[in-house]
């Protein structure tokens, strides 16, 4: 039997996306420049983290890639169509959005320290036995989809 351990609404970096394309089609309008911008930081992080503890090469390629994709591409995005300029109200929001994100986790019974570890242990198979979890976020799904179909 597979259990889930991720909803997709549990995922920052899903928020950061829908709040990307919030503001791409000019529904809201605070600048995601600087949630993006912090996001990378903290994806490169974890990308040396799960280097440093040997996860596997698919995996690190697997997460990088996923990244780029919620990440890099919206900022280029940002950056070709120039909205990049971050402004301190942009800063503030991002902050209130972070609380509330971290408000929803606790209502969900978890918090970012559990979730981000739990997510990281799967991702360098370390804690967790791959035959009964199934760490798919739709991203990892679609990756996966279509890395077999080429490969």
């Amino acid at each position: 039997m597979k259990i889930s351990i991720l909803r997709e609404d549990l995922i920052f970096s899903h928020w950061i996306f829908v709040w990307f394309v919030l503001y791409f089609c000019n529904i809201i309008t605070i600048n995601p420049t600087f949630i993006i911008i912090s996001g990378l930081f903290i994806g490169t992080l974890a990308a040396y983290y799960m280097w440093y503890y040997n996860a596997s090469q698919y995996n690190i390629i697997k997460f990088v890639i996923l990244n780029m994709i919620l990440k890099n591409i919206p900022l280029f995005i940002l950056w070709i169509s120039n909205n990049l300029i971050i402004q301190l109200y942009d800063i503030y929001i991002t902050l209130i959005v972070f609380i509330i994100y971290n408000i929803y986790l606790y209502i969900n019974n978890t918090n970012i320290f559990k979730l981000y570890e739990k997510l990281l242990h799967v991702y360098i198979n370390k804690t967790y036995d791959k035959a009964k979890i199934e760490n798919k976020s739709i991203w990892s799904q679609i990756y996966d989809y279509i890395y077999h179909k080429i490969i």
